[in-house]
């Protein structure tokens, strides 16, 4: 609100290892990350929460621990990315599997996957979902094919997508 002068600070569940932000405006945003079971329990479940007061609450959208059919089990998610108020992303790592949502994140459809580990989504206008995570990867048809791009290697870190066809990356040379 003024230009990054003043921030605020919120305490979320810290046994939420937090990983994606995305807003679509001031008060609208989600946080993405995974969790863990509990204390001796192996396995690490997908989190997604909301918030429509500028990040000062947020309510739990998806995890092991709702009311879903289908947890996202034994992965985790690393990065969200929404284009407007219903239709987003989410990413998981390990396998860089893609999930879509069209309905604000009320509901998780599992998509494709890119069959390597994915840090970062992003999505600029229309239907192509970019990622990186080592390897520069888009697709064009929610995950169900990927087409990953030589020319960049297999360092890039980071995704801004400007438009469908110019955006910038973060890679290692």
């Amino acid at each position: 609100k003024d230009g990054g002068s003043t921030w605020i600070s919120t305490t979320l569940d810290t046994l939420i290892d937090y990983r994606g932000l995305s807003f679509i405006n001031p008060d609208t945003g989600w946080l993405a990350g995974t969790g863990n079971l509990g204390d001796y329990v192996w396995g690490y479940y997908g989190k997604i929460h909301r918030t429509t007061d500028g990040g000062i609450t947020w309510q739990k959208q998806y995890g092991s621990d709702t009311t879903v059919t289908n947890p996202i089990e034994d992965d985790w998610f690393t990065d969200i990315k929404f284009i407007n108020a219903q239709v987003g992303y989410a990413i998981t790592g390990a396998g860089g599997t893609l999930y879509s949502t069209t309905n604000g994140g009320h509901n998780w459809e599992k998509e494709g996957s890119a069959a390597t580990y994915l840090a970062r989504i992003d999505v600029a206008i229309g239907d192509t979902v970019w990622g990186c995570g080592g390897l520069f990867v888009s697709t064009v048809d929610n995950g169900l094919n990927w087409i990953s791009n030589a020319v960049l290697g297999g360092n890039v870190r980071d995704i801004s997508m400007i438009n469908g066809s110019k955006g910038y990356v973060l890679a290692l040379s």
